[in-house]
C-alpha cells in the first residue's frame, strides 16, 4: 500500500500502532519490510527524476492535498456521507443495525470501528476529495455492519425486524436493473432523466421484481444469499445493457478508438479533465496543448460532454477533419 500510495496508508495505520502497542517489539520487523518493498523503487524514481518526483508525489499531492485547492477536488466537509451511503448500495439501509439497541463493544468492534472512524475523519478534514479514497475504509464497515446484522438476523424474539431490513434492500435492488434504461442519458446530460423510464423491457423487470419475490417466499435463512444472487444477475444485466451505450458515448475509449489514427497529429485546446485523462492513458504519453504544437487538429470540450475534433489549416494545406 504505502509502494503505491505513499505516506497515506502509514496515517491510517496509526489505529493499528494503538490496538497493537503490546506487541511493539514486532514493529521492527514491519518497518523492515515495508522499507524492503518500497524504499527500492522511490530511490530509483528518484535517482531518475530528481527533485520534481519528490514535489509531485510528496509536495502536491500529499500535503497539497490538504490545504490547496490547485488540485480541483475541493468538496465540503460531509463530502463523504453521501459517499459511504452510496458505496454501500444495495446494503444501504442494513447500516440501521448500528443504532438499533444495544451493541457489544468488544476489543473486535472497538477496533473496526476506530479504522473507520479514525480514516472517515482524516479525509473529511481535507480540502481535496475523491470519491475512491474511502476504499481502504469500506472492509472495516461491512465487517462490523456484518457482525450486527448476524447477530439480529439470528435473534429469534423479534424476527419481523431483520425481515424489514432485508425488505428495504430488496427494494433497492430492484433499482439496479432500472437503473441501466435511465444511466446513458443522465451521464450525457449531467443531471438525472428519467425521461426513458417508459422504455423499460421485459427482461429488466424480471430482474427487478426477482429481489421482491424472494422476500415474499423465500425462507428467512435463505432471504440474505438469494438477494446477494439477485445482486450479482442484476449487475450482469445492467453491464450487458449500458456498456455498449457509455463506451461508445461517455467513455474515452470509445473516443480514442476514432482518434487514434490521427493521435500523433493532435493537440490539446481545452478539453475537459475527465476526458483528457483518459484519452492520455490510451495515448500512452499527453497530447500536448496546441498553443505549443504545430499539429493538424485539435480537440476540445464544452463542459462535461463528448469532446470534438476540428482540423486546423495549416500552411501546409491539410484539410479539416471531416
Amino acid at each position: 500500500a504505502a509502494l503505491a500510495k505513499g505516506l497515506v496508508p502509514i496515517a491510517l495505520a496509526i489505529p493499528f500502532a494503538w490496538f497493537l502497542r503490546r506487541f511493539w517489539r514486532a514493529w521492527g520487523w514491519g518497518g523492515a519490510a515495508l522499507a524492503i518493498v518500497a524504499l527500492p523503487w522511490y530511490i530509483a524514481a528518484y535517482l531518475k527524476n530528481g527533485y520534481p518526483f519528490l514535489e509531485m508525489l510528496f509536495i502536491r499531492h500529499h500535503f497539497e492535498r490538504l490545504y490547496s485547492p490547485t488540485l480541483q477536488h475541493v468538496q465540503p466537509w460531509y463530502y463523504y456521507v453521501p459517499v459511504l451511503l452510496a458505496g454501500l448500495f444495495p446494503w444501504t439501509p442494513s447500516m440501521a443495525v448500528l443504532f438499533k439497541g444495544r451493541i457489544a463493544w468488544d476489543q473486535r468492534r472497538r477496533f473496526l470501528a476506530t479504522i473507520f472512524c479514525f480514516g472517515f475523519l482524516l479525509f473529511s478534514l481535507t480540502l481535496n476529495k475523491l470519491p475512491g479514497y474511502l476504499l481502504p475504509l469500506f472492509p472495516s464497515a461491512f465487517a462490523l455492519i456484518a457482525s450486527e446484522c448476524h447477530a439480529h438476523f439470528e435473534d429469534t424474539v423479534a424476527p419481523q425486524r431483520s425481515r424489514m431490513w432485508l425488505l428495504a434492500c430488496a427494494v433497492l435492488i430492484a433499482c439496479i436493473p432500472l437503473i441501466g434504461s435511465v444511466l446513458p442519458e443522465s451521464l450525457a446530460l449531467g443531471k438525472l432523466s428519467i425521461s426513458n423510464m417508459r422504455s423499460i423491457d421485459k427482461a429488466a423487470l424480471v430482474y427487478a421484481a426477482a429481489p421482491l419475490a424472494v422476500i415474499v417466499l423465500a425462507r428467512r435463512s435463505w432471504a440474505a444469499p438469494l438477494l446477494v444472487l439477485c445482486v450479482v444477475a442484476s449487475g450482469i444485466y445492467l453491464k450487458a445493457a449500458c456498456y455498449p451505450v457509455l463506451d461508445r458515448s461517455d467513455s474515452a475509449r470509445g473516443l480514442w478508438r476514432e482518434i487514434e489514427g490521427i493521435s500523433a497529429e493532435l493537440c490539446d485546446a481545452g478539453t475537459n479533465r475527465d476526458w483528457i485523462y483518459g484519452l492520455n492513458f490510451y495515448r500512452g504519453s499527453a497530447i500536448p496543448e496546441c498553443r505549443s504544437s504545430a499539429a493538424h487538429f485539435e480537440i476540445r470540450s464544452s463542459g462535461r460532454g463528448q469532446p470534438e475534433v476540428t482540423g486546423l489549416q495549416r500552411s501546409t494545406g491539410t484539410s479539416p477533419a471531416p
